[in-house]
């Protein structure tokens, strides 16, 4: 793929996207501090980053609040929470649910912003899509149900596969809701993911067998070519060559 400066934005702010995610994700955890070094600076400079690009595609538009409308994600993907955590920390504050909430609502935004960026292609962007709704789906159940990220990450699965191991299980209404939201957009996902994965591989299969008939059908001619001495021995062996692409 040859690398333009589209193919470098997209993979920058993906990449980008996706360290923020695993940081979140390890906060939820217990396992990282977003409010302490280095994270705390990691974690900003992304914010910086996506700032920038907000606020300078911001700039470039005419009608600001069309553009305000389509991007909302990205808006709520530079919301300064790791900076908060760390003036918080620093003033000896107790951290509760609310910034983990906070932290959550920019955790959607920072996966909306890649979501954007990754409707290129449908196996990709279905893909993302999938385990954006699972992630998703397990840290807000993670926060109602009060139980570890690693659990609820369990439960999404097993629900959304329509297993149901009844292992993890919620207890509250908001957690019985995300349930059959998970199991019902859950199968929705799973059936688009898997048709369109057939449907990807099935189309290449098809491609390389046409390539390989008209491949055929070209070598056949040229040596119908070569046999009524049409072309030298010379000429068939050069342009077999180049159809074979053999240097």
């Amino acid at each position: 793929m040859k690398l333009t400066r589209q193919n470098i934005y997209q993979l920058t702010m993906s990449a980008l996207g996706f360290i923020s995610i695993v940081m979140t994700l390890q906060y939820y955890m217990g396992t990282l501090n977003l409010g302490k070094y280095p994270w705390v600076l990691i974690d900003s400079f992304i914010i910086i980053v996506f700032a920038l690009d907000y606020f300078c595609r911001l700039l470039a538009v005419k009608n600001k609040w069309l553009f305000f409308k389509h991007n909302v994600f990205d808006l709520l993907a530079i919301l300064p929470t790791s900076i908060l955590l760390g003036l918080l920390g620093l003033a000896g504050i107790h951290v509760g649910h609310t910034m983990k909430l906070v932290q959550f609502v920019r955790m959607v935004g920072i996966l909306g912003k890649i979501n954007r960026i990754m409707k290129t292609h449908d196996v990709i962007y279905l893909t993302y899509a999938s385990v954006s709704v699972l992630v998703v789906t397990a840290s807000f159940y993670s926060i109602v149900e009060k139980i570890s990220l690693k659990q609820s990450l369990w439960w999404a699965i097993v629900t959304s596969s329509t297993v149901g191991y009844g292992d993890v299980s919620p207890t509250t209404n908001t957690g019985k809701l995300l349930s059959t939201f998970l199991m019902i957009v859950g199968i929705g996902f799973v059936g688009a993911l898997t048709s369109t994965l057939a449907s990807f591989f099935t189309a290449r299969k098809i491609n390389v067998r046409r390539v390989n008939e008209e491949l055929g059908a070209e070598l056949t001619q040229l040596k119908k070519l070569y046999e009524q001495e049409l072309i030298t021995e010379e000429e068939y062996d050069a342009k077999k060559k180049q159809l074979l692409n053999i240097k």
